[in-house]
């Protein structure tokens, strides 16, 4: 059977209280080495009775099981396939213990392969990561109120404070199936990445600058998380905490420019005469489809600037979403700011800027080829730029 064994690069802490109010803990977590790679877990069960408890560790459980036994080469489909699976379990339950037919759970998850991160989720635990000295929400809630938010009828202030500011429009319930949220691109650890994935137990009574200053003042894996809980629990405690703290570190080291260019300079003629193949595809698509438009995938777009090919237009729904682009494509690099571009909705980015982004790691040449569907063209330098949740075979460093 195919393994994903690979060097640990990251130290982790898993905490959960009851809290000060409640009398049992709904919530449950787990982290697992499988052979799909690294896999962290985090749920909040919900349904009355015995059912939240019931419905969170089963999820988890089961969850453990299929990432151990099924392996899969394409993640997003391994993340897909896993929620359902989990899915069937609750209901396999259910149908044997009547009384627990109202139970569900929120559901997070990070599978960590090839040093690159990838995650699914229902409802509203939240996966966050700190990456110098900024603190950026990488999910967005599955409540009423961030549906509310999303349409402009209220603030992000009113939406801390209404009463729907915890009422689910996605969970992992019995009776009920929700499409999932999964991400849309991996993400690659850098050096002192810190992930934390929490119920909202925690995030309901720290907020979000709160944690980042816990985050800022680092001072080692156990020490941090165990500040976190200790002041949650604190400040009322009102609900269950749980979280996982994760810490990256013993990450490859990235080649200077000059070795990198040095690299690809030293091309036999074979793997000269292969690019040059390639390129001639990629002029001959863009001439095919010089007119065509970029397409939509979930609410995230990438559109070809129809009068001005030398820019790219990204759009982009919500904060996750932004939150998602800027580090995927490390904007900060490209000269955008992350608190200026909090009220926009749209970016149009230089294609000169986006090569010193990681745009540059999505572009694939030979998409044609291996028939891969949604592609997306632009005239800008002729050269196709893919959603990157089809990059996954060939890769062709731009310098």
């Amino acid at each position: 059977m195919a393994n994903t064994t690979e060097l640990k690069n990251f130290n982790h802490v898993s905490l959960s209280e009851t809290g000060q109010v409640r009398t049992k803990n709904e919530d449950y977590l787990g982290y697992f080495d499988t052979i799909n790679g690294h896999v962290f877990v985090i749920c909040d069960g919900m349904g009355g009775y015995e059912g939240g408890e019931i419905a969170s560790k089963i999820t988890v459980n089961s969850l453990k099981f299929f990432f151990s036994n099924f392996y899969y080469t394409n993640v997003f489909k391994a993340l897909a396939d896993a929620v359902g699976y989990a899915h069937k379990q609750l209901k396999d339950e259910a149908w044997l213990n009547p009384r627990l037919a109202r139970m569900g759970t929120t559901l997070l998850i990070l599978l960590i392969r090839n040093n690159q991160l990838f995650y699914v989720h229902l409802g509203d635990t939240r996966l966050y990561i700190y990456r110098k000295n900024k603190l950026l929400l990488l999910t967005k809630d599955h409540t009423v109120a961030q549906q509310m938010l999303d349409r402009n009828e209220i603030t992000a202030q009113q939406a801390d404070q209404i009463n729907e500011r915890n009422v689910l429009h996605k969970s992992l319930s019995v009776f009920e199936t929700h499409e999932p949220e999964i991400c849309q691109f991996p993400f690659i650890p850098e050096k002192d990445d810190l992930l934390l994935l929490c119920t909202d137990g925690l995030y309901n009574e720290i907020e979000k600058d709160r944690i980042a200053t816990f985050l800022k003042k680092y001072d080692g894996i156990e020490a941090t998380a165990r500040n976190l809980m200790n002041t949650a629990l604190n400040h009322g405690g009102k609900d269950n905490i749980s979280f996982h703290l994760i810490h990256f570190y013993n990450l490859p080291v990235k080649q200077h420019k000059a070795t990198k260019k040095r690299k690809y300079l030293i091309l036999n003629t074979k793997n000269a005469l292969k690019i040059a193949a390639i390129l001639v595809v990629a002029f001959v698509l863009n001439v095919i489809y010089q007119n065509y438009s970029f397409k939509t995938i979930n609410s995230v777009t990438f559109i070809k600037t129809q009068n001005n090919p030398d820019y790219i237009n990204v759009s982009f729904a919500n904060e996750a979403e932004l939150n998602q682009i800027y580090l995927k494509y490390n904007l900060e690099q490209a000269g955008f700011n992350k608190d200026s571009l909090k009220n926009l909705r749209n970016l149009k980015i230089p294609v000169k800027a986006m090569h010193k982004t990681r745009f540059y790691d999505n572009i694939k040449l030979l998409s044609v080829l291996y028939k891969i569907p949604d592609t997306s063209i632009t005239r800008a330098n002729d050269i196709i730029l893919m959603h990157p949740v089809y990059v996954e075979e060939l890769l062709i460093p731009l310098h």
